[in-house]
């Protein structure tokens, strides 16, 4: 059932007017729709709906390895300038804007840091300052730049089976939480581990507000991640758009409307003074001995010294 259809089923039941178009609804249409389109997305957390469900993949890439002369600044942000001028110097060394985001190891030194703005060609900054000893630009070393996290789509609820399938190597990759996912990393020395990813977890939104996935490393390869998530129910916005649940459900789902639309919109007054008259009910009969369901009563069964009992 469309979003025009189910406003005037509702409208019908309540007694109110047709509407023609959701995108012209009168007052009473839009009470409807607003408060359908609250119950829908509660919905999809109650149970897996296979009317939402998506098939979704990541494309991890591959490391790149910068062997150039650079110089770092102890305590800077800027992460490294790179130098031509001592030796091999190609467009493999250069930068690009789409580095921004992604990890980096220098040489020797086991810091990991995260590549916060493009700069140009030849220069990066981080997101944290550089805390190793400083390198001067008559040294080569060799830096290793991976990517460990992923934006996931706009729509994704959440992940159905907690795993991700590689299709490059038939294995499986399991999700964990921000916390272990922090533990597992600890555990690897916090270092760039170049292998086939084993775990991951969902943290963070990129600057489109999507949700990011973080992955334990930055594999040694190009892998493809199949998965399966949960959409999150589209918001019904024009008249075509589908209610994306069993029919059977659709009942269900304009009983809640109106129930809610009686409780919160068209009898407030009514429901606030019910409730109220509900409340000094309960505090009367709480306040009265007389009428408490758990009052002690004794009394003596055949002989004074016969047995007591509770009733």
């Amino acid at each position: 059932m469309n979003a025009l259809q189910f406003v005037n089923l509702v409208s019908g039941q309540l007694g109110w007017g047709t509407e023609t178009d959701v995108a012209a609804l009168s007052s009473d249409g839009s009470k409807i729709l607003s408060i359908t389109n609250v119950i829908i997305a509660a919905m999809q957390n109650d149970k897996t709906w296979p009317e939402l469900r998506e098939d979704g993949e990541v494309r991890k890439t591959a490391p790149r390895t910068i062997g150039a002369y650079c110089e770092i600044t102890y305590g800077s942000t800027s992460l490294f300038s790179l130098d031509d001028s001592g030796g091999d110097f190609t467009s493999d060394d250069e930068f690009t804007s789409a580095d921004v985001g992604k990890l980096v190891q220098v040489g020797e030194h086991k810091s990991v840091y995260r590549i916060a703005t493009y700069v140009d060609a030849e220069e990066v900054t981080l997101e944290s300052p550089w805390r190793d000893e400083s390198i001067a630009t008559v040294d080569a070393v060799t830096a290793v730049v991976g990517q460990d996290r992923y934006s996931l789509p706009s729509d994704l609820d959440r992940f159905l089976s907690g795993k991700m399938r590689n299709l490059t190597t038939g294995t499986e990759s399991k999700e964990v939480d921000p916390t272990e996912m922090r533990a597992i990393r600890h555990r690897s020395g916090l270092t760039l581990q170049q292998t086939e990813p084993q775990n991951f977890t969902i943290h963070g939104l990129d600057a489109e507000g999507d949700k990011y996935v973080h992955f334990d490393n930055i594999s040694d390869a190009e892998y493809i991640l199949e998965y399966d998530y949960q959409i999150d129910h589209p918001t019904l916005d024009a008249s075509g758009d589908e209610i994306l649940y069993p029919d059977k459900y659709i009942m269900y789902i304009a009983d809640s409307v109106i129930a809610k639309l009686q409780r919160d919109v068209e009898n407030s007054q009514v429901a606030v003074q019910t409730s109220q008259d509900s409340l000094k009910e309960a505090m009367r009969v709480g306040s009265n001995p007389n009428n408490s369901r758990d009052r002690m009563r004794i009394r003596v069964q055949g002989t004074p010294h016969g047995a007591y009992r509770r009733r």
